[in-house]
């Protein structure tokens, strides 16, 4: 595979691409048993990983796509109950945050906005979010999401968009 870079590519279709990734390569360091058991594995978010994902696909591809990702689960909604199991069915396509999540989300968000390079008024602000990149190594077809690219004239500046529960 030649090098190739992918402008405003869904993350759906990111996915979907074959290649080899730091987060699949990493299982690879401890051992081959440890990534073939990785690549086996379902992945389940946790909720600061579910947090990170929305501020990711809020400041990063927009209000529309976080809109079409993201629900916020209503305060009277129990998933034990009949009513809450077809409320989670019928939302199943999103994924589900609460509202303490989604006041995170929206925290950070605004407090990004407030940063240059965040604040979404750049020229092209989308296209250079989450641009993706494939390439091979001797043969092993890989892959890359990065989170912002940013031109700075005499060199260009790749941001990586972090989240934490503490400092």
């Amino acid at each position: 595979m030649a090098f190739a870079v992918a402008y405003e590519q869904a993350d759906p279709d990111y996915r979907r691409e074959l290649g080899e990734n730091q987060s699949s390569l990493k299982h690879i360091l401890k051992s081959p048993a440890h990534y073939k058991a990785a690549q086996k594995r379902r992945f389940s978010p946790t909720t600061n990983m579910q947090i990170g994902s929305a501020l990711h696909c809020l400041v990063l591809e927009g209000q529309k796509t976080y809109d079409a990702s993201f629900i916020v689960k209503p305060d009277d909604i129990k998933f034990t109950t009949k009513e809450g199991k077809a409320w989670k069915e019928e939302h199943r396509r999103y994924t589900i945050l609460d509202k303490e999540a989604e006041r995170k989300v929206l925290g950070m968000a605004e407090t990004l906005r407030g940063l240059p390079d965040f604040d979404g008024t750049a020229k092209d602000y989308r296209k250079f979010n989450e641009v993706s990149i494939y390439w091979d190594i001797d043969g092993i077809d890989c892959k890359a999401r990065l989170d912002r690219v940013v031109d700075r004239g005499d060199y260009v500046e790749v941001l990586d968009l972090k989240t934490t529960d503490s400092v």
